[in-house]
């Protein structure tokens, strides 16, 4: 199955839901295009739209995706492009803001995908990228465990073809932070996004989810679930 096909499934699997992780991925997102200079923002792999639809209230935002199903579900709300992420359609030092939420496990290629942020985003722009981390808690039992190892199950329970796995790069926090510092980044700021959150949510017990959210501020890096971090182009 094709990258475009397999996500058009996904996200007719997926709820059109808005949740706690949600709404402080959003305040996160905000603060960050506040941070920004003039100009259009662009959601990378945005999925739904549901960030950009919101955060058009501040910037104007565009959506890409390369899902159609994806775009489908995000209506006439906002601006809309179906693309490859490794070959973004603006020109050089065109936009003003990014946000890449939940994309760089997902691609081949991630080193790609930054250098074509880099090479959009201008020198006043600033990148707000969050992913989870690989060698958390749900990162070992959902990466390596359920996906890799028990690989028929989980594509049983997805409806998925036998041997899809979602999550391609497995990230670190070293690692990762190296990659934004090699791609011509500055960070500006780090957020700890959970510790499970996944878990709770799943139950519909928000209340503990947001517990999850408030306590994974705490946490030391390698142990949180995700990561929120905010960039700037390097000087």
């Amino acid at each position: 199955m094709e990258t475009k096909e397999l996500y058009d499934k996904i996200t007719e699997k997926t709820p059109e839901r808005w949740l706690p992780y949600h709404e402080e991925r959003f305040q996160c997102a905000l603060k960050a295009v506040k941070q920004s200079s003039e100009g259009i923002g662009v959601d990378v792999g945005g999925g739904d739209g549901r960030f950009a639809i919101k955060l058009n209230n501040y910037k104007k935002m565009i959506n890409l995706d390369i899902s159609k199903e994806a775009l489908r579900r995000a209506g006439k709300d906002i601006n809309l492009a179906l693309t490859d992420v490794h070959e973004l359609p603006f020109e050089k030092d065109s936009v003003s803001f990014i946000m890449c939420s939940e994309v760089i496990e997902h691609v081949e290629n991630p080193e790609k995908l930054l250098a074509e942020i880099r090479r959009i985003l201008n020198p006043d722009g600033v990148l707000f990228l969050t992913l989870p981390n690989g060698f958390g808690f749900l990162g070992i039992f959902r990466d390596r465990l359920f996906q890799r190892a028990l690989n028929p199950v989980y594509t049983k329970m997805k409806q998925l073809p036998k041997g899809s796995i979602t999550h391609i790069n497995l990230f670190s926090f070293s690692r990762i932070k190296e990659l934004i510092e090699k791609s011509g980044f500055e960070i500006l700021d780090v957020r700890n996004a959970d510790f499970a959150c996944q878990i709770p949510t799943s139950l519909h017990l928000n209340f503990i989810t947001k517990l999850d959210i408030k306590f994974a501020k705490f946490l030391p890096r390698k142990i949180a679930n995700a990561w929120y971090f905010t960039c700037r182009v390097k000087k």
